[in-house]
């Protein structure tokens, strides 16, 4: 291993193709030169080249800043380690990360911004943009999310009035055509009762027996009963299937009322239109979690099965809500078809049940019918499809779990199923269906490889035997997440033969080729850094996480690997959680090495690497490579749970906050004419997302301009003031507080303030309280004005 070696940073370009609508002007950043965060000198040349297809007001994509790498640490076997020795004062005493983000301009736009998905933009709605048909195939399904508007226009009712007034009259011309059809059959009608449902299907089989057209007219007449109901999701079909049970042989009436139940949710989800708008403006989140799995046609249709198999959720919802998301449609009715058959079949077999105890021979007992062949085969068949859906909710469960989190072994009845519905899938879904595109393809060195059915994989992978540490821990649990490396085996050694032996190797063999499946990073001349202005050397996780960490964020998150959500995530994930690893295992300093700095005040062993140490075995304990082995997949496990927790924590908590800190930047000028005041309504993780959006032309925040203060609710009483600082590495502020308030509270604070209501002002001067978001806007424009 180099220690303090030339980092020399490789010129990256990258393009993000957004395919969202033709004809868009592009707009490219100018190349930004990072800066080199390890002692030695290293060379300043560009990080990344980024090409952006971008709209007009959308919010902003900027490169994540430097992130900051723990501290060195001593190592025992000749492997530099952390030693966490800097103190808070030391911190204070960092460079601050250079946050300008140029942008040059392609006319005739006027400050256009890169658009950036997040969990929480709402996208915009136009009711005459929704697609004539909601159950769409993939031939006319978008490969790439469309862009949101991060001001969308809320959609109006009056917008959707004549869509609505279409679907009424629909629903009054097919009403009068079911009651026509009702009427052609005088015996027909729909009972409320099973007493009345035998009655009535002696009338109608009376009524059959005359002729086969008279069979094919109540036949038919039921089914536009059947559709009628399911289409405009009218309570009732269960008695309906009775009837048909009572009429026809169980399964041919199961089949029948299955085609039914198809073809009406299918209907049924045409319905959903009119109020389509309104659904996407106000639950934009669950929109857009449902579209990405709409873009894999086996989740698709396996949730989907699942859904209708264990019916928990209504299956009028099921409809209307496939019609809102636009799901595919072969996947909607096959599932539907396939799903319903337990349900249909329990309401058939009831009908069939209820006839045949009618039918008793004179001088036949009950009991002696009760107990036939016939009606003990027609119970047990009964009494299955009754089990059926709890028996499939432990047999699917599993299925539904999120692939990325660590399952145990499959049971080998679970295999077994999971290999049928492999074959389900290549038999009912056509191959323009199940062709990948762009959207969920793995990347193109792996698209090829192959997978056991069983979800685990026969592909080996090495590493190092000896002291481990996180970086390769970590390496090692990233790979299993991916397909092809699930519950892979893992072989330890140094030896060279074996490790050629091995598909994939981390952290050893001094060779790093990603064509070759190989990521060692100890031999002379490895000069690999991750780009996005981070230049710190990369580790053996820091390689896997940079060539994989999109495909396995996407998998854990369910989300799209190309969605501009999933790169955001990978830059933050790499920022705030691996960089640290691959500075500490390159013995990065956290800081410049500064003269005469004093000695810290405290140690800091509570670092993930210094946890990851202290599971290798101790000097006075055994050392063996199978003690090692256990303590290693330990390791392994404690590195991917937070690696885990880090990436659920940016994407379901800190990106969602991103377009809060936009509404709030755009309206600053509301509250306050200098325009010096942030209002969040909610309160959110705001200070990342506002210093990398606020010296965006978009927002017009010049220098000697920026905003002073933000007010935010407090969730247990009033508002809160806080003063905002510099930059998001440390505590000074841009301007405090006045000095007269600080360290009052109650009424004295309110007496020299001259603001009712006060609660509190820090003795820094760093945040204040007000019962009310009237008193806090008053301080804060007093404070602007001290």
């Amino acid at each position: 291993m180099l220690l303090n070696g030339t980092d020399m940073q490789q010129q990256e370009t990258t393009t993000i193709h957004a395919n969202y609508a033709p004809q868009r002007p592009k707009l490219s950043t100018t190349r930004s030169r990072g800066r080199s965060i390890t002692q030695a000198p290293s060379s300043s040349t560009p990080d990344v080249d980024v090409q952006f297809s971008v709209l007009q007001q959308q919010p902003p994509l900027v490169a994540s800043p430097e992130g900051m790498p723990s501290s060195q640490e001593a190592s025992v076997v000749g492997r530099p380690r952390a030693n966490s020795t800097q103190s808070k004062l030391n911190q204070t005493r960092s460079n601050n990360r250079n946050r300008s983000h140029s942008l040059e301009l392609s006319p005739p736009l006027e400050a256009p911004i890169i658009a950036v998905k997040t969990s929480k933009i709402r996208p915009s709605i136009n009711i005459e943009t929704i697609p004539l048909s909601p159950i769409h195939s993939d031939a006319t399904t978008p490969t790439s999310p469309q862009i949101p508007d991060p001001n969308p226009t809320k959609p109006r009712l009056r917008d959707s009035l004549p869509a609505l007034a279409k679907l009424a009259g629909i629903f009054v011309l097919s009403t009068a055509v079911m009651l026509v059809a009702l009427s052609s059959v005088k015996q027909l009608h729909v009972p409320q009762k099973l007493t009345d449902v035998r009655k009535l299907a002696f009338d109608l089989r009376a009524y059959m027996k005359l002729s086969p057209l008279n069979s094919l007219h109540v036949i038919g007449v039921i089914g536009v009963i059947y559709i009628w109901k399911q289409t405009w999701s009218i309570p009732g079909s269960a008695i309906v299937n009775v009837i048909l049970g009572a009429l026809l042989p169980t399964w041919i009436a199961t089949i029948y009322a299955c085609m039914l139940t198809a073809f009406g949710g299918f209907l049924s989800s045409f319905t959903a239109l009119p109020i389509a708008p309104h659904i996407h403006y106000h639950f934009p989140n669950a929109i857009s979690s449902l579209r990405s799995i709409n873009k894999d046609p086996y989740k698709l249709f396996e949730r989907l099965l699942i859904a209708r198999l264990i019916p928990v959720i209504p299956y009028a919802a099921l409809n209307l809500a496939g019609g809102v998301v636009g799901v595919s449609y072969i996947p909607f009715i096959v599932s539907l078809f396939l799903g319903s058959i337990p349900m249909n079949g329990v309401a058939c077999a009831v009908g069939d049940v209820l006839v045949s105890l009618a039918y008793v021979d004179e001088g036949e007992s009950l009991s002696h019918r009760m107990f036939s062949t016939e009606m003990i085969v027609k119970f047990a068949f009964l009494s299955l499809l009754g089990l059926l859906p709890v028996l499939l909710k432990h047999l699917f469960a599993p299925m539904a779990m999120s692939q990325g989190a660590p399952s145990k072994p499959s049971s080998s009845i679970h295999l077994s199923i999971k290999k049928h519905l492999n074959k389900v899938y290549s038999h009912v879904l056509p191959a323009s269906l199940i062709k990948s595109d762009a959207s969920t393809k793995n990347t193109a060195d792996y698209a090829s490889k192959k997978v056991k059915l069983d979800g685990q994989s026969s592909k080996t992978i090495g590493t190092h035997n000896g002291v481990f540490h996180a970086d390769e821990a970590l390496a090692v649990f990233l790979l299993r997440l991916l397909p092809e490396y699930k519950g892979s085996p893992v072989t330890r050694t140094r030896d060279i033969n074996i490790l050629n032996q091995m598909d994939i190797v981390v952290d050893v063999g001094d060779v790093y080729d990603h064509g070759k499946l190989r990521y060692d990073h100890h031999y002379r001349g490895f000069n690999e850094v991750f780009g996005h202005k981070h230049n710190t050397k990369l580790s053996s996780a820091g390689l896997i996480y940079k060539h994989y960490g999109k495909q396995i964020i996407s998998g854990h998150l369910g989300w799209s690997e190309d969605e501009d959500r999933t790169l955001q995530i990978w830059l933050k994930v790499y920022k705030e959680f691996i960089e640290a690893l691959d500075a500490i295992d390159n013995g990065v300093s956290l800081y410049p090495t500064v003269e005469n700095l004093p000695e810290a005040a405290y140690r800091n062993r509570t670092d993930l690497s210094s946890r990851v140490g202290r599971l290798n075995s101790n000097w006075n304990e055994e050392f063996t490579d199978q003690s090692q082995m256990v303590r290693f997949e330990e390791a392994s496990k404690l590195t991917g749970k937070e690696f885990l927790e880090s990436v659920d924590q940016y994407a379901k908590v800190w990106l969602p906050a991103r377009d809060l800190v936009v509404e709030a930047l755009s309206k600053r000028g509301e509250f306050d004419a200098s325009g010096r005041i942030l209002v969040f309504k909610t309160f959110c993780p705001w200070i990342d997302h506002y210093f990398e959006l606020e010296h965006l032309e978009q927002f017009q925040v010049k220098e000697g301009e920026e905003p002073l203060y933000a007010l935010l609710p407090d969730g247990s009483r009033g508002w809160r003031v806080r003063a905002i600082p510099p930059n998001s590495t440390t505590f000074a502020l841009r301007k405090p507080l006045p000095e007269p308030w600080r360290g009052l509270r109650d009424d004295k604070l309110a007496e020299v303030s001259g603001v009712p209501g006060t609660i509190f002002c820090h003795a820094s001067g760093f945040i204040g309280g007000n019962d009310t978001y009237e008193g806090a806007l008053e301080m804060a424009k007093k404070a602007v004005q001290f």
